[in-house]
């Protein structure tokens, strides 16, 4: 995904550091790649729900949870046909596990 100075295709304000600076849901799209990100935030870090779309008809393409700004728990990834392909299973950032 392209970024400007501003904090990106989406528009989510980030610092000079590229830190996020704001606290709620938010979807962020890039037009370039057809990719949507939908996330949460809690002072300016990822905490809870995350999930990828892509294309023009919105096909998820990855559903997970942040903890603390790491991912936590089990990842979903879905090939283009919307099928299960992956699984990946992480403890505060940790892969632990993938099947």
């Amino acid at each position: 995904m392209s970024e400007d100075k501003n904090g990106g295709c989406g528009g989510c304000k980030k610092d000079s550091g590229g830190a996020y600076l704001a606290n709620g849901s938010f979807m962020e799209a890039c037009p370039e790649t057809f990719i949507t990100r939908e996330f949460e935030l809690t002072d300016g870090i990822m905490n809870g729900s995350y999930r990828e779309l892509k294309g023009d008809e919105d096909r998820v393409s990855v559903t997970g949870f942040y903890k603390n700004g790491l991912m936590h728990g089990e990842w979903l990834f879905y090939g283009e046909d919307q099928k299960l392909e992956k699984v990946r299973v992480y403890n505060e950032g940790k892969l632990i596990e993938e099947r």
